[in-house]
């Protein structure tokens, strides 16, 4: 079960959009908020620290829910942050310009999500700041193989977290395309997740384009939350057109993206060496606030 929402923020404009989503959340699920930010190594946490405070004032939360994290790689240092929190769950804005980008992190999201094993929430450049919904609905997106399976352990914590509404499990299919099968899948889907005490609506959805597919599904249902998972993450190279980034970077609501491959041997090893202990370290906020703050 999640616990946490650890929002990710570079202090430019454009990274605030996740905070009235976090939010919505945070009432929704009575969970706490940490915000982070990441800054390099020998760098006085002080200003960064206030930056955050001011914007915890804001949305109402206590001043001490911020660290500032000191770190070479803002991936690197993020994805060691949230591993030493089993129950938090990493939430990320991505910026306009470019699918997984951010203002000053650059291709961040896109770099965590190859070097972390853990669901990450994606606030794409097209959810409204009036997002922040009562309750809300799970639309886990089904795709042909095992990587569905992926997301079991991410949706049973967001149901026992968050939601009052039933599990939507959804695939779409183009009109050329077999439906049955389609149908066994979302069947055997959704025969795993009662396992786990988690009931879900199944629906095939015939559609060529599966991001406005799911779009149309979804505009009746109460503050939907996108699932999906894919496995482009881990071969050094960009991809533009995985439904899941077109997701991120389309859909007018946050994407729980769910990596599909375990964390690469290289990239573990790189984060458990002790060497980096020396450039990173994190600070929670507890600096004076200045008069009248």
């Amino acid at each position: 079960m999640f616990k946490t929402l650890i929002v990710a923020l570079d202090l430019e404009a454009d990274g605030d959009r996740a905070l009235p989503v976090v939010q919505a959340l945070a009432r929704t699920g009575a969970v706490t908020v940490e915000l982070v930010t990441v800054s390099s190594p020998g760098m006085p946490p002080a200003p960064d620290a206030y930056e955050l405070i001011q914007r915890a004032q804001t949305f109402g939360w206590a001043h001490d829910v911020g660290t500032v994290v000191h770190d070479i790689d803002p991936a690197l240092g993020l994805v060691q942050h949230v591993a030493r929190r089993p129950e938090g769950l990493l939430v990320m804005a991505t910026s306009a310009r470019r699918p997984w980008a951010s203002s000053l992190f650059g291709s961040v999201p896109h770099d965590v999500l190859r070097a972390t094993d853990r669901p990450v929430l994606m606030i794409g450049p097209h959810v409204a700041a009036t997002y922040r919904p009562p309750c809300t609905t799970l639309v886990a997106c089904v795709d042909a193989g095992d990587l569905a399976e992926r997301t079991v352990p991410a949706i049973v914590a967001w149901q026992r977290a968050f939601t009052c509404a039933p599990l939507q499990i959804a695939e779409v299919v183009a009109a050329e395309r077999d439906e049955d099968a389609a149908r066994r899948r979302l069947d055997a889907f959704a025969a795993v997740l009662a396992t786990q005490h988690v009931h879900a609506v199944t629906r095939v959805v015939v559609d060529d384009d599966a991001v406005s597919g799911l779009e149309a599904l979804s505009s009746g249902f109460a503050g939907p939350i996108y699932v999906a998972t894919s496995a482009r993450y881990t071969d050094g190279r960009m991809h533009w057109h995985s439904t899941t980034q077109q997701l991120v970077n389309r859909a007018t609501c946050p994407v729980l993206v769910v990596p599909a491959r375990p964390m690469p041997v290289e990239w573990r090893a790189e984060l458990d060496d002790d060497v980096r202990a020396s450039a990173f370290d994190d600070i929670t906020m507890a600096v004076p606030q200045p008069d009248g703050a």
